[in-house]
């Protein structure tokens, strides 16, 4: 299912990356103002944190082997999800239905 720019928008500003990625690896603040996060970076291996996941700007970044992206891009990377996927895994997580989503379920629950 096809979803719109306004809404793909509005679960991007509704979705939290630390609190997505820290669902699948632990994170460690790091400066004093809690907005970057680090970790070894789950797309190689290391063994000295250069996985950063910055909340102000809401992107992840390895400066060893420049995997980078948002939300949805961590889930497809890190958990081998399709876009649809992602997006409705974020949707379910954060309880943000596209009206699509309802009209299906409206005609589905008439038809049976």
């Amino acid at each position: 299912m096809p979803y719109s720019r306004e809404y793909v928008a509005a679960l991007y500003a509704r979705a939290d990356i630390v609190e997505v990625v820290r669902a699948f690896m632990p994170l460690r603040t790091r400066g004093s103002h809690d907005q970057e996060h680090i970790a070894c970076c789950p797309f190689h291996a290391e063994m000295t944190p250069s996985f950063v996941v910055h909340s102000r700007w809401q992107f992840y970044h390895c400066f060893a082997c420049g995997a980078h992206g948002n939300v949805i891009r961590f889930l497809q990377e890190h958990q081998g999800m399709t876009y649809p996927k992602a997006v409705m895994w974020l949707a379910k997580r954060y309880r943000f239905y596209p009206k699509e989503w309802a009209r299906h379920r409206r005609k589905k629950t008439k038809t049976n």
